[in-house]
């Protein structure tokens, strides 16, 4: 640790001065061993009367709570410095490990507490990250062209839709005023799996507690704070974010299934994704979700798909509904015919 205390002081953004060399070394000496058992202690479990006599493997709910704390931008330490630990100790020449990375390890272990659909990456065994953040964020990103449109870049949707200013959606409630739907997608690649397809806005189920909370947050955090990432959970949380404002949207959205609320007060939900975006910036030409803004708005421009949802909304919004608007046209229909028949005999009587 003595070694690779110059290195892991640079990796900080802000050098811990308060700390003396031994003291840093200390923390990380500790905070490493614990991070790393605590990541490889499941492949090498034998449930024995260690594994019992262990705080955090003895009972089912510590493991998901330190797996987040794990995740917590303020409690990163340098990858590097994990894997050399691994390294040193050999648990890559381990039996249980089967000589499995660290990095494939970490994956492995974060995809059983986030629900979250990550996806190891085909270069995850050479690729270098910053921290187990780094590592989980780029486990989770959404599939490319996943409207199925063509790619919009930032200076043509500057020109069509007057730039930044546009770079919002309605509400929940009044995209079905317009004609568009949000609907459950049932099988999305992950969370950012928005898409777009002529009047539904396809979404992918989230829970929304105080897990989601700090996982977005951190994600979101970590962005913000470095510009090489892609800001894909900045985006996903503004988008929500523009989606539900009020109680009422958060409550057809969780009546579609899109967002489970653990909270039970629907007022909370418009609070979660508004405090998620304070203060957020990003750069609208990796905005991964330009494609579906601005196909959402092209179908809002069109009259004819507001008169129709409109039509859908007062006379068939239900069987009812629909059966009276249906017999009230056939009504109308009879009396014109009547009419009319009623005209014809006076003429022809003259």
């Amino acid at each position: 640790m003595k070694k690779l205390e110059p290195q892991a002081r640079n990796a900080y953004s802000e050098d811990p001065t308060d700390m003396d060399s031994n003291d840093f070394a200390l923390m990380l000496l500790l905070d490493g061993c614990f991070v790393v058992w605590t990541i490889i202690s499941r492949s090498l479990r034998d449930g024995g009367l260690e594994d019992l006599q262990n705080p955090i493997d003895s009972k089912p709910w510590p493991l998901p709570v330190v797996a987040q704390d794990m995740l917590i931008l303020e409690n990163q330490l340098p990858f590097f410095l994990l894997e050399h630990l691994y390294d040193f100790a050999n648990f890559r020449g381990h039996s249980s490990t089967n000589s499995t990375s660290l990095a494939v390890l970490a994956f492995e272990f974060f995809r059983i507490f986030l629900n979250l659909k990550m996806k190891m990456p085909s270069n995850i065994e050479g690729r270098q990250f910053h921290h187990l953040l780094h590592l989980v964020h780029s486990c989770i990103s959404p599939p490319e062209n996943q409207d199925g449109g063509e790619s919009s870049t930032g200076s043509r949707w500057g020109e069509e839709y007057g730039g930044a200013s546009f770079l919002w959606i309605p509400t929940a409630t009044q995209l079905m005023h317009s004609g568009v739907y949000p609907c459950r997608k049932m099988y999305a690649a992950n969370i950012l799996d928005i898409t777009f397809d002529y009047e539904n806005i396809r979404i992918p189920p989230v829970e929304v507690d105080h897990t989601s909370n700090r996982i977005f947050g951190n994600l979101i955090a970590f962005e913000q704070c470095n510009e090489d990432m892609n800001p894909h959970f900045t985006a996903y949380a503004i988008a929500m974010d523009c989606m539900v404002h009020t109680a009422f949207d958060a409550t057809l959205l969780e009546d579609r299934g899109i967002i489970t609320n653990s909270w039970g007060d629907s007022k909370e939900v418009p609070k979660f994704f508004n405090n998620l975006c304070k203060g957020v910036m990003i750069d609208m030409n990796r905005y991964y979700l330009l494609n579906v803004f601005t196909h959402i708005k092209k179908h809002r421009s069109k009259k004819y798909n507001t008169w129709m949802a409109r039509l859908n909304r007062d006379y068939f919004s239900s069987p009812w509904a629909g059966i009276s608007f249906v017999e009230a046209v056939v009504l109308l229909f009879i009396g014109i015919i009547e009419t009319i028949y009623t005209v014809l005999q006076y003429l022809k009587s003259k």
